[in-house]
This record gives C-alpha cells, sequence and structure tokens, in this order.
C-alpha cells in the first residue's frame, strides 16, 4: 500500500523534476537543430525561409538606455540583455571563481533591449529584430518595469538572461539598479533603487555577432527574425559556440534531473 507520505515527496519533488527535465529536452532538441548550419550559401536572402548569418554589427540607432547598460560604451550598444536582482535576506553563497562569500540574489525581471541594427559578412546584411526573444519568455522592457510593492522571483520561469537562444560570453556587467534611475518606474517614492542590483551584457557596434532565424522583407529590406516554426539564435561566439553553450546545459539539467530524482527514490525507500 501507497504511504501517503510518499504521496506528499512525488509531489513536492514533481514541478522540479519535470522543470529541469524540460530544460534539458529542450537543450538537446535546440542543439541538434542547429547541426549543420551552412554559412557559405546562397548570398540572396529570400522572404520566409530560414538562414544563418555570421558577421560584424552595424548600429543605425542604439538600443534604449545602452550606454548605462556598461561601463565600456566606446561603441553604440545594438542589444542588451538585462536582469534585475534582490538580496535575499540572511542568505549567502560561496562564489568559487573569486573565492569568496556573496550574497545570495534572486531575479525579479529580466529583457531585451535593442535598437535597429543590422549584421554582415561580405557578401549578405540583414537587419536583426530581438523581439522575439522578448515575446518568447512573455518578458517586459525597462521603460515597463515597475521596482517596489511585491517583488517575487519565480524560480520555474525562463528569463531572457537564462535563454537557450542567447549566448553572450562576456562577464555581466553588474551595478546598483539607481543608475537606471529615469528609465525604470518605481512603486512609491519610498523605494531606493539602489537596494536592487541590474546587471547587462551588451552586443556593441563592430562585435561579430551569429544570428539564425526567418528572413523577413521589409520595404526591400531583409529581417531577420524569430517565428515559432524558426527560433532566433544570437550568438557572439559563433554557431559552435552556441552549440557548446547548449551541450553544456543539457548535461546539467540532466544532472539535476537525475539528483532530484535520485533524492526522491531514497525518501521513498527511507
Amino acid at each position: 500500500m501507497v504511504e501517503m507520505q510518499d504521496v506528499w515527496v512525488v509531489l513536492l519533488f514533481s514541478p522540479a523534476v519535470i522543470w529541469c527535465g524540460y530544460r534539458a529536452t529542450n537543450a538537446a532538441r535546440l542543439y541538434w537543430s542547429l547541426s549543420g548550419i551552412d554559412l557559405s550559401g546562397p548570398t540572396k536572402l529570400v522572404d520566409g525561409e530560414p538562414t544563418a548569418i555570421e558577421g560584424d554589427v552595424a548600429v543605425d540607432d542604439p538600443a534604449h538606455a545602452g550606454e548605462r547598460a556598461t561601463d565600456d560604451a566606446d561603441a553604440p550598444i545594438a542589444m542588451y540583455v538585462w536582469r534585475t536582482r534582490f538580496q535575499k535576506a540572511g542568505n549567502n553563497k560561496i562564489d568559487f571563481r573569486n573565492r569568496e562569500i556573496k550574497p545570495s540574489m534572486s531575479t525579479f525581471a529580466s529583457g531585451v533591449e535593442s535598437g535597429t541594427f543590422e549584421v554582415a559578412d561580405g557578401e549578405r546584411a540583414a537587419r536583426v529584430d530581438p523581439g522575439w526573444l522578448v515575446d518568447a519568455h512573455e518578458s517586459t522592457t525597462l521603460s515597463e518595469l515597475e521596482v517596489g510593492g511585491i517583488d517575487s522571483s519565480d524560480r520555474l520561469s525562463v528569463y531572457p538572461w537564462d535563454s537557450h537562444y542567447v549566448h553572450l560570453s562576456d562577464d555581466a556587467t553588474e551595478r546598483p539598479l539607481g543608475r537606471m534611475r529615469g528609465v525604470v518606474d518605481t512603486h512609491n517614492s519610498d523605494v531606493d533603487l539602489d537596494e536592487y542590483h541590474f546587471e547587462s551584457k551588451t552586443v556593441p557596434e563592430g562585435e561579430t555577432l551569429a544570428v539564425r532565424g526567418e528572413v523577413q522583407i521589409e520595404q526591400g529590406e531583409p529581417v531577420v527574425r524569430g517565428t515559432d516554426e524558426t527560433p532566433l539564435f544570437v550568438s557572439d561566439e559563433g554557431f559552435d559556440g552556441l552549440r557548446n553553450a547548449l551541450r553544456r546545459r543539457t548535461l546539467k539539467y540532466l544532472s539535476y534531473t537525475g539528483a532530484l530524482v535520485a533524492v526522491v527514490v531514497a525518501l521513498v525507500a527511507a
């Protein structure tokens, strides 16, 4: 006969197991979908067809508040991925990389800001529209973000910062959210933005960027966007770097899934 406590153990751990399993299988699926990308294909970009381009970024209009999102604003910022976090009271974590103990942080919002920019490889050039990334992750823009009131972290949400579709390798720029004062709104005048943290990873003009998506011709200009059939991928380490990142994520979430299943089995068997 099944014990009631065993049922509660399974119910307690099931959401985490399902979430980690989903992240693993999704990363693996995307890894294989990027196999065999041919960057030497036809130079003509066809409306409605998928394409992959790797080339230099040229900015027409920089991303909103891009100069505040980084300390290295020597070049216009084409796009950046950001997240906002708050410190979890009484919780710390070990930063093995820097060998120090740091406050544990929780993400409560994340998004993608982009301007008007194109990627050109010498033979082909196309404007890139990252808007699909915002829609796919149901995220917000900085101008829509309101800080304060009830700020909470949804552990089962996939923020753009952790997206399988974006691989930006540079270290994140971190600063108090007060740096973005006037860009984000506050719930009331008592909210101190400096108590929150803002992180960003940027794509400046001149960066080499690999993008894959669907071509859409607008007024004679090719634009690469994401669709349900052809997601948008962005990587500053080429498609090989992106596939390597997806492989590592697959292994990471598989290990998480296995560990959680092992805990459930051990608790049920106890």
